[in-house]
């Protein structure tokens, strides 16, 4: 009770006359209305300071992903490693010393890997130096050379014309085929290809295996004076999707077998529209990483339907992926599944607190993950989820 409401009972208690006293009771009732908006602009007041706060973090999380670092290792990751690389006597502690050759450092020499396939090259001693430049007498040659090694490559754009050979029947034998005998059709992996199989597969590792974009690679090649339709590359590219067919599957059999799998879905813009009734460019890529196997899978829909597809109702084993519901409904549907959430996700939570409250502590003691080849997960396999 407050001096107000204190003064105000005295008051009635000790005159009654005070209690129909009308400037009494406006006061009183100016009183209440008072109290009810300051207790109005109290809450009003608490949910602008929450509001607050969930903007002040928000901009902190923003700013960090636009400048922050994008590196997840902790300082104690680092000194770590630093460690580690101390032991294998990559450096030494606390020496300022940098990693590979020091300046003054004498070296090992020219070293040419042996295995490497050798191209002779002659050259032979200048005309104008074979005479004698006083009296002109001829040099004499003797079976001595000076020699050298520099490792080299060679890209060159050639045609490659195929001679087939023709053979002609001397024989009267009326059962025995055409009297002219053509050599047979050397192998292609899509016929009437303009494109060598050497040609396809220095496009295919460079494009899909080293991720050099395709136009880099026709600029490359346009280099040496003739020029490759990136239309027609396209459609050879395509052309080879149903050679790679087998192995695709072959593939998504052996993943199918393991007992672990890391998987992660992300949204994916293509150049063309999903076969179906997909209206839009927007699919989504799924991968599936094992012991043996990394898979991905190109569909519209990132429904747990997805997973259940690949791994089939007689999945059994452990199921790493984040927090996103399909995973959960998956694990939900498959008795024999285990799901681990990916303590990845729970840390950067973590981290963000930090980001966004200042006033948090901030101490990372990251929980020891087992070296083998399930990486991430506890060696004590408490982090299972079911």
């Amino acid at each position: 009770m407050d001096n107000t409401s204190t003064l105000t009972a005295e008051i009635t208690t000790a005159s009654p006359c005070f209690k129909d006293c009308p400037f009494l009771a406006e006061k009183e009732a100016e009183l209440e209305r008072v109290r009810a908006e300051l207790a109005s602009l109290a809450s009003a007041h608490e949910k602008l300071k929450k509001k607050y706060c969930r903007t002040k973090g928000a901009a902190a999380t923003y700013l960090h992903m636009l400048f922050g670092q994008s590196s997840e290792k902790s300082s104690s990751e680092k000194e770590q490693t630093a460690s580690e690389k101390t032991e294998t006597g990559d450096a030494t502690p606390n020496s300022g010393r940098k990693r590979g050759a020091q300046p003054g450092h004498k070296g090992h020499g020219r070293k040419i890997p042996e295995d490497l396939p050798v191209v002779y090259r002659t050259i032979e001693v200048p005309e104008e130096e074979r005479f004698c430049s006083i009296c002109g007498k001829e040099c004499e040659p003797v079976p001595l050379t000076e020699n050298s090694s520099e490792i080299d490559v060679e890209i060159k754009m050639c045609q490659v014309v195929t001679i087939r050979q023709w053979v002609k029947r001397t024989c009267d034998c009326e059962d025995a085929g055409p009297r002219f005998v053509t050599a047979p059709k050397p192998p292609q992996a899509i016929a009437k290809s303009k494109f060598s199989h050497n040609l396809l597969v220095l496009l295919i590792v460079l494009k899909f295996m080293f991720a050099v974009p395709l136009n880099r690679v026709l600029n490359l090649l346009g280099l040496q004076g003739e020029t490759i339709s990136a239309g027609s590359v396209s459609g050879a590219f395509r052309k080879c999707l149903e050679l790679f067919e087998p192995l695709y599957q072959a593939l998504a059999k052996e993943s199918r077998c393991e007992k672990r799998w890391n998987v992660d879905e992300t949204s994916w813009m293509s150049f063309i529209q999903f076969p179906g009734d997909k209206k839009n460019y927007l699919t989504w890529m799924w991968v599936f990483v094992s012991q043996k196997v990394i898979l991905y899978i190109w569909d519209p829909s990132r429904s747990s339907s997805v997973p259940l597809a690949h791994l089939g109702h007689l999945a059994r084993g452990i199921l790493t992926a984040d927090r996103y519901g399909a995973y959960k409904k998956l694990v939900s549907m498959l008795s024999g599944l285990v799901i681990t959430f990916c303590r990845v996700h729970f840390r950067r939570d973590f981290l963000r607190a930090a980001l966004a409250d200042k006033t948090l502590e901030r101490k990372e003691k990251r929980p020891r993950l087992s070296k083998g080849p399930g990486k991430g997960y506890r060696e004590d396999g408490r982090n299972h989820h079911r």
